[in-house]
């Protein structure tokens, strides 16, 4: 590894280190079988979760797009998204079955990512990110507004639910029951329905 990426692999781990405490405080402890593994620089379009063994199916590492650290605003976001997601992972067998997340899960991420920007950036960088997201990726915007239409009615709801079921994409209805989150039907459902780009 050169220096300069092993100076890139340091910058990404101390931007996680900070936030990881942030994020835990919003959405709860990581899953005790999530285990990160590191960073991985790509020449990707999008960062994600890497998941290379089926016998740790939890295990991951988190890939980053090398054009990401041209950009403050789009390293934070990049990160503090896919270290969220980590708190709990979909793992190797729902990726190796071509499933994904759930709305409920890619929208807390979503949601952290926007905390992240709003505290390093400002309310304008919010703003700016949001508008990219309408036109860009219109359903990670829906996902957002899910999640923040949900923290409105129960600032707690994502602890909560992982107190009844640790990883957000495996949330049932039961588990809002449990959890005494009321929603109407249609929420629900929308928060339930599997995150697709």
């Amino acid at each position: 590894m050169s220096t300069d990426s092993s100076n890139a692999i340091a910058k990404l781990d101390k931007i996680r280190a900070a936030w990881l405490p942030v994020l835990i405080k919003l959405f709860g402890a990581p899953a005790k079988e999530s285990q990160f593994e590191g960073f991985i620089l790509d020449d990707v379009a999008a960062p994600s979760a890497l998941y290379e063994d089926a016998a740790n199916p939890y295990t991951f590492k988190i890939r980053i797009p090398e054009k990401s650290l041209e950009n403050d605003v789009m390293l934070l976001a990049d990160v503090v998204h896919e270290s969220c997601l980590g708190l709990y992972p979909c793992g190797w067998n729902v990726v190796s079955a071509g499933k994904k997340e759930t709305v409920l899960s890619k929208g807390a991420a979503v949601y952290g990512s926007l905390i992240a920007l709003r505290f390093a950036f400002g309310d304008d960088c919010v703003a700016d990110y949001l508008q990219a997201l309408d036109e860009k990726a219109p359903e990670n915007l829906e996902a957002f507004e899910a999640i923040e239409s949900l923290l409105e009615k129960d600032a707690q709801a994502i602890i909560k639910l992982r107190a009844e079921q640790t990883f957000l994409n495996k949330i049932t209805a039961e588990e809002f029951q449990k959890a005494g989150i009321e929603l109407d039907e249609s929420q629900l459902n929308q928060l339930l329905a599997p995150y697709t780009i």
